[in-house]
This record gives C-alpha cells, structure tokens and sequence, in this order.
C-alpha cells in the first residue's frame, strides 16, 4: 500500500470537490457541506437507482463503490457524510 502524501491529497480533492458528477452532471461529485447533492455518497450507499438520480432512469448511474464485493461499515460511511457536511475540507 501506497501512502498519499499532502501534493496527492490537494490534487485528488481538486478533481472531486466542487466538480460535475461524469454520470450526473448536474451534481458535483463531492458538494461541498451538501452529504444529499454529493453523487459520490449515492454511489457509496449504493442508492444509483432513487428517484433523485436523473442517471436512474436510464440505469446509467456507473456502479457502487467500492466495487466488488466489498462495502463500507456504516461508521465509515458516516464519517464521508459528516466530512462532506463539513465542507469537504483538506484536514
């Protein structure tokens, strides 16, 4: 396993944070403060057929991540939430 350092961190936050969703364009992939209009949370919760997904109606939403087999516990999907909430910051 490979350790981000500060450089990757800054530039992995600056494609997503703020940044149109490929699959939902008008949703950013992380909003920023704003967990319910960030894309990246649907795909984490694995939600990409809701009504709120404009992408659902054509079934075109991509896949949940992580992909395979693998989920997330709920405290770590919470902690995405509540750092999103939060403003997305770089701490």
């Amino acid at each position: 396993a490979t350790t981000a350092t500060a450089d990757d961190i800054t530039i992995i936050l600056g494609g997503i944070v703020g940044v149109s969703a490929f699959y939902e364009p008008k949703m950013s992939i992380v909003a920023e403060g704003d967990p319910e209009h960030s894309f990246l949370m649907y795909k984490m919760d694995a939600e990409l057929t809701c009504a709120t997904l404009e992408c659902a109606a054509t079934k075109d939403c991509g896949v949940r991540m992580p992909q395979g087999n693998d989920t997330l516990a709920q405290d770590e999907l919470d902690l995405v939430r509540r750092w999103i909430a939060q403003g997305a910051k770089n701490n």
